[in-house]
């Protein structure tokens, strides 16, 4: 169910309640923001600017969203549901973050309503219930567990291919992540197994993957073979400008999930790269994959 807040908040998405500033983006450039489109240096450094500050990562969701809703042009609605986990990421953990998953998440089952045969709308709906999970807590959030599984499985059934194969690496995370305690759902080898499937669509492609199986090294095996998982980040080549981004962001989880296994900080409860804020992305230079 969702909450009331982010229906209204959805609403000031399709009425664009928010003033865009006309220097961020330009409805006629939107076409340049396809985040599946093969990558182009310029388009893509406008992309990466706008997604390190929540103000302008808003203000791009908020521009494809009205788009959406005047043409009903399936890509608009994907592509802001999409940006809008970027949208989510740029925001420090707290509140805001809450609101952002909120509002994704009513976009992601508008779009599901509006296209029940692609798998986006199920995906996304799962993905930001994931979000939002994180934000107040795995252990207090429980109850989410059957529908974000279900919802899964309904993009799975639509196209297991989708985002490179994303609905195995989610629910790879959700086994990992869960305790097997009260509800036996956490399973490393479950989690494994699902990354297992997802390997062939993301090995050499999406460099998140390699975070997810150096969390699972850790349960398995313990920090050496963690951060050795990590060094397949240098096989990723990158097709698109989505798959660049995640790439980026990948590097920069990287450090922080050294950081906290040599500082002996690391919890499977507590950390996880999605609760990492990308604005210090801001300040670097764009990461070029060893890969190509």
């Amino acid at each position: 169910m969702i909450s009331r807040r982010s229906l209204v908040g959805l609403a000031g998405l399709t009425a664009g309640a928010l003033a865009i500033r006309p220097q961020i983006i330009f409805a006629d450039t939107l076409a340049e923001m396809d985040p599946f489109a093969p990558l182009k240096l310029d388009a893509y450094l406008r992309l990466r600017k706008l997604m390190q500050q929540p103000t302008d990562g808003e203000a791009l969701v908020k521009n494809l969203w009205e788009r959406y809703v005047q043409t009903g042009k399936f890509d608009y609605g994907h592509w802001a549901v999409c940006y809008s986990q970027l949208w989510w990421q740029a925001h420090p953990p707290g509140k805001d973050r809450l609101r952002v998953s909120q509002i994704g998440r009513a976009m992601a089952e508008k779009l599901r309503t509006d296209f029940p045969a692609h798998p986006a709308g199920y995906f996304w709906s799962a993905a930001h219930m994931g979000f939002e999970a994180l934000v107040r807590g795995v252990l207090d959030s429980l109850n989410m567990i059957p529908q974000f599984f279900n919802l899964l499985d309904e993009a799975e059934a639509r196209d297991p291919g989708y985002l490179l194969g994303s609905v195995h690496l989610a629910k790879a995370k959700a086994y990992l992540k869960l305790p097997s305690f009260p509800m036996s759902i956490g399973s490393v080898d479950k989690g494994l197994a699902q990354l297992e499937k997802a390997k062939p669509y993301q090995e050499k492609r999406y460099a998140l993957w390699y975070i997810v199986l150096a969390e699972a090294e850790m349960q398995r095996q313990g920090k050496e073979a963690a951060l050795q998982a990590l060094h397949g980040l240098d096989q990723v080549c990158p097709q698109d400008m989505q798959s660049q981004y995640t790439f980026e962001i990948s590097t920069l989880f990287a450090e922080k999930f050294r950081h906290s296994v040599a500082t002996g900080k690391y919890n499977k409860y507590t950390w996880d790269p999605m609760l990492e804020s990308i604005i210090e992305l801001r300040d670097r230079q764009v990461t070029i994959a060893k890969g190509c």
